[in-house]
């Protein structure tokens, strides 16, 4: 309830005060009944109540954080104060003592108005005081200076009243606003710790000694979580959470210890504690603190968990970045060499004559050439600048790489006898659509495809099938093969640096692919192919198309879409 509210009720307990004393001056002083006095009395409480009806019907409107109702309201009851009040007076006398009475519109005015506005009424309220002393004095004949006296005292105290109250109403005022700003400003920053702890890819959780969670972001309740059973909203107790209960006995050690290691404990959850695959561990760290609104010795524990999955693969991921840095370096300084021993051997193999030697220089020819394509690869995937990429037409860059891959390599040009199918789709609607890729990395991706699924396939007719579909708003490539599929343990590692299942081989040809793709907004993907399925191996190449303008090269018919 705001101050109107407050006042409303006050005039309404006033008004009953004033009928209590009529009634107890008749009992006991046998003042006799004052008919007008009675009235006056009534109507006040009467008015009175249907005000405080008013307001509390109205709170909807104004509640107890909006402003006070509007000017004209107020004004209004104070006037009618001042009336009441002023009848009342001249009707019962000085001898009841109303002119206390008059404090009600002035405190009213002082906490709802201006100080200009209650002075004015405490103006009236002087005035008001001095007309009865002086009708008092002209009928009754009674000491002029004590009438005058009194009223002018009242008049006095009701102008410090006004003075003071106003004064204390506006700093009250301006603090209540302070309050408010500061309540805000607490609860953004609330909201916005909220948010961050939520977000936050940690796990963070509040645990007391009794192993209560207080509180918890979604991170920690999902590493706690069994898959079947959802984790309740905190708070809820730890002991008794299955998966939690490794987690609980090193929270209670690190309680009953008063320690933690700074580096962490590694804890294992669920299954995993039992040397289980589909468990996991985590890295927890725990910070203590006393929580001064508890009783003393409560204390209370931050944890934070991480998932080792995560640690491992961010470390893997750190090992991988320096090596790139290192690898870049090393493949700078054997350009040079390099190109040296290739010149160098050249000569010799033009002087040297046919036989075991030239044999020899034709094996260091091999060799360099290969360790030329391995410099070639890691710098391929070097970072660099990103340069402005135009569209280019996808069904002409697949169809020529394709032809090219296939002269090289020496296919068949029987269809019947030809390893590679290669399907485009020809869908007028996407006429216009390209995609946004260098033309010749896409010809690296693609060779590096084929390579491997020629390396792997049966060189069988249909052996490998290139096939290129367009669904809504992109693009897929599809490389497949007839070979082998790819083992359980091995798929996790497929685009990993440096891996492979072959002897002679360096494994950063699937990597480069990712790298290429990844540069230009694509994602490659290996997807295993559905039983019964001829060709089981699938490299899936997605692209987001969009239309584009192209040029009359790129825009022109492409060859045939069967090869």
């Amino acid at each position: 309830m705001h101050l109107f509210g407050i006042f409303a009720l006050a005039r309404v307990l006033l008004g009953l005060l004033l009928l209590l004393v009529e009634v107890l001056l008749e009992l006991y002083a046998h003042t006799g009944i004052s008919i007008l006095a009675w009235g006056l009395c009534s109507a006040y409480v009467a008015a009175a109540v249907g005000l405080l009806r008013w307001q509390r019907r109205t709170s909807t409107t104004y509640p107890h954080t909006a402003p006070i109702p509007p000017k004209h309201w107020w004004l209004w009851t104070v006037g009618v104060d001042l009336l009441a009040f002023t009848f009342l007076l001249q009707v019962v006398g000085t001898g009841q003592n109303i002119a206390a009475m008059f404090a009600m519109p002035v405190l009213m005015a002082a906490m709802l108005a201006r100080r200009r506005t209650a002075m004015a009424v405490a103006a009236a309220v002087t005035l008001i005081l001095l007309g009865s002393a002086w009708i008092e004095w002209m009928h009754s004949g009674g000491v002029a200076a004590v009438l005058f006296t009194q009223a002018g005292v009242t008049g006095s105290g009701l102008f410090l009243v006004a003075m003071l109250t106003g004064d204390l109403a506006s700093r009250l005022a301006r603090q209540e606003q302070a309050t408010r700003s500061s309540i805000g400003l607490a609860r953004q920053q609330v909201a916005l710790n909220r948010l961050m702890i939520d977000e936050i890819p940690e796990g963070v959780m509040v645990i007391d000694q009794q192993g209560l969670v207080r509180a918890g972001n979604p991170a920690a309740l999902g590493l706690l979580a069994d898959k079947d059973s959802p984790l309740p909203s905190p708070p809820f107790l730890l002991p008794r959470i299955a998966e939690a209960r490794g987690l609980w006995q090193a929270v209670e050690d690190g309680f009953r210890s008063g320690v933690w290691p700074s580096s962490g404990r590694d804890v294992a959850l669920g299954q995993a504690a039992i040397g289980s695959a589909e468990g996991r561990t985590v890295r927890v760290r725990m910070r203590m603190t006393r929580d001064h609104g508890m009783e003393a010795g409560q204390v209370l524990g931050v944890v934070f968990l991480e998932d080792l999955r995560a640690i491992q693969a961010r470390v893997r991921q750190e090992r991988l970045a320096a090596m790139g840095r290192v690898s870049t370096g090393i493949a700078h300084e054997i350009r040079n060499p390099l190109a040296a021993i290739a010149q160098a051997n050249a000569l010799l193999h033009e002087d040297v004559p046919p036989g075991p030697q030239q044999r020899l220089t034709q094996i260091v020819s091999d060799n360099v050439e290969r360790l030329r394509r391995t410099v070639d690869d890691i710098m391929e995937v070097a970072p660099g600048r990103m340069q402005a990429v135009m569209p280019i037409d996808l069904r002409t860059q697949v169809q020529s790489a394709c032809l090219e891959w296939s002269r090289i390599h020496a296919l068949p040009d029987d269809i019947d006898l030809n390893p590679l199918s290669v399907e485009i789709g020809m869908d007028r609607s996407v006429h216009e659509w390209a995609v946004r890729f260098d033309p010749d990395h896409l010809h690296r991706v693609l060779v590096n495809l084929l390579d491997n699924a020629l390396r792997h396939s049966t060189r069988r007719r249909g052996a490998i099938a290139v096939t290129l579909d367009w669904l809504p708003g992109k693009a897929e490539l599809c490389v497949a093969n007839d070979g082998l599929p790819v083992e359980p343990e091995v798929e996790p590692y497929l685009f990993e640096p440096f891996f492979s299942t072959r002897s002679r081989g360096m494994g950063l040809g699937l990597y480069i692919c990712r790298e290429l793709c990844e540069r230009y907004g694509a994602t490659i993907e290996y997807r295993a192919a559905e039983p019964g399925a001829r060709r089981h191996n699938q490299f899936l190449i997605t692209w987001p198309c969009e239309p584009a303008l192209l040029s009359a090269n790129e825009s022109a018919e492409p060859p045939s879409p069967r090869l």
